[in-house]
């Protein structure tokens, strides 16, 4: 027993007991930030394939090693930091609207992602070369959607800056 016994301490004592702590608070962290990213990337216009991709990675979030969980979170932490700073300088110096800015943002994730796997692969018992394995498909994946969805349209040659919009009303 973690918590003190009587009231508060009591109620504590079961909910650990019952896996709260170990399996609901995760899988609902999970859960909630994978459904977020989703609904921000607008990666799937449907909301219900949002929901259950979110409660799919929660879930196999909620089931994994404890200590690979937290190798990753602090990792996540160190990386989310660094990803802060660099968006405040590419938003100082690069429009956001040009394809540099989204290629940079894609690779800048890719990165963050590989770097946190490949710190977190022994706590989570990865073999190296499925670390690999999956390095090379993310980077490639994001290559072929980039490729994919690159836009037609004509960019400003110079991308530290956006265009000059057109006055309305002007044929």
């Amino acid at each position: 027993m973690v918590f003190q016994e009587g009231g508060l301490g009591t109620t504590l004592n079961f909910l650990e007991q019952a896996g709260f702590f170990s399996l609901v608070l995760p899988f609902l962290f999970l859960m909630v930030l994978v459904y977020a990213l989703l609904e921000k990337s607008k990666m799937f216009e449907d909301k219900r394939i949002n929901l259950y991709t979110a409660i799919v990675i929660g879930l196999m979030g909620a089931l994994a090693n404890a200590s690979c969980i937290s190798s990753m979170m602090a990792w996540f932490g160190l990386f989310a930091g660094f990803f802060l700073v660099v968006l405040i300088f590419l938003g100082l110096f690069i429009a956001k609207e040009s394809n540099l800015y989204k290629v940079i943002m894609v690779y800048l994730i890719d990165a963050s992602f590989i770097a946190i796997i490949y710190q977190s692969q022994t706590a989570c018992g990865i073999v190296p070369w499925v670390f690999w394995t999956i390095a090379i498909v993310l980077t490639i994946g994001k290559t072929i959607y980039l490729l994919a969805t690159w836009s037609g349209k004509k960019e400003n040659k110079n991308p530290l800056r956006p265009k000059k919009p057109e006055p309305a009303g002007v044929d």
